[in-house]
């Protein structure tokens, strides 16, 4: 089967437990796809359905999911998990068997091994972290696995483990190495918001942006499953074509045609032009709370 392109069409089959047993299809209207509705209404099994049906499509591992919980191998170093304390603090992910595999790491382990083998990603990610925070990051093959390491530049002082690093930092880190890795044609995201500050969700959101796009371009499908409004693409009326609602377990989810009369109202281009943050609340629950 070809890779999706714009326009076509993606059946997902039958989730049990959801919509009824019944299938269903999304539109790839755009090259940013987002998953917004409230807790417990199939988001991510959708998006682990999708990411399994995007394989099958781009036939291999050139796909990738990135589950909420993308950090938890981290936590053995961060926190007192098992009530006994807390670990050495130096941090280690992965080992050399996660190289060929690391596309199908749900976790930063991916992320982070794929860092330590591609130095061309490491740069990439290393100038943002320069700009944004005055952060290096040093990687080095150890019997653990690979060491991870921050270290502050301006200050003169020797590295620190990964596991003394911001979570939202960490949390960039990852994203940022999996948007920009140009042997993955799709990744699906789930909360890419976790742990980040407002302004740093705008930011990854403008980087996912400029990932997104066409494999003619060298870019990629992104899809995304969020609960924040800081994370909602939505400038103009068209895109809210690319953003798929979910209501609860029961009903299907519902996605706007690009053909929708709806989408050629003035007034309605007006409102969305308009529309703030208080007001995109309204896209994540049909019940204001």
């Amino acid at each position: 089967m070809a890779a999706p392109v714009l326009g076509s069409k993606i059946s997902i089959e039958p989730i049990p437990g959801l919509f009824g047993n019944s299938p269903f299809e999304f539109a790839i209207s755009g090259w940013l796809l987002t998953f917004v509705g409230p807790n417990g209404a199939g988001k991510t099994r959708v998006l682990k359905a999708m990411r399994d049906q995007l394989r099958r499509q781009y036939q291999g591992p050139s796909v990738r999911y990135v589950s909420a919980g993308r950090t938890a191998p981290m936590e053995q170093y961060r926190a007192n998990i098992d009530g006994r304390g807390m670990r050495d603090p130096k941090t280690y992910l992965g080992n050399s068997v996660m190289v060929p595999l690391r596309k199908n790491s749900e976790s930063v382990t991916g992320d982070f091994v794929a860092l330590k083998q591609r130095a061309d990603l490491r740069l990439k990610v290393q100038s943002r972290l320069q700009t944004l925070f005055g952060r290096e990051i040093e990687l080095t093959w150890a019997q653990e696995g690979v060491e991870i390491e921050f270290l502050r530049p301006a200050t003169g002082r020797s590295p620190y483990p990964g596991s003394q690093e911001a979570s939202g930092l960490v949390q960039l880190v990852s994203l940022l190495a999996a948007l920009y890795d140009n042997e993955v044609q799709c990744v699906l995201i789930d909360e890419p918001e976790v742990s980040l500050h407002p302004q740093l969700q705008s930011f990854l959101l403008r980087e996912i942006q400029s990932a997104a796009g066409g494999p003619a371009s060298g870019k990629k499908l992104i899809v995304l499953s969020t609960h924040s409004p800081s994370m909602l693409s939505l400038s103009k009326l068209g895109d809210l074509t690319s953003i798929v609602f979910f209501h609860d377990a029961a009903a299907p989810p519902t996605q706007i045609s690009a053909s929708a009369p709806e989408l050629e109202n003035s007034a309605l281009k007006g409102l969305i032009a308009r529309m703030g943050m208080a007001h995109r609340m309204a896209f994540f629950s049909p019940t204001v709370v």
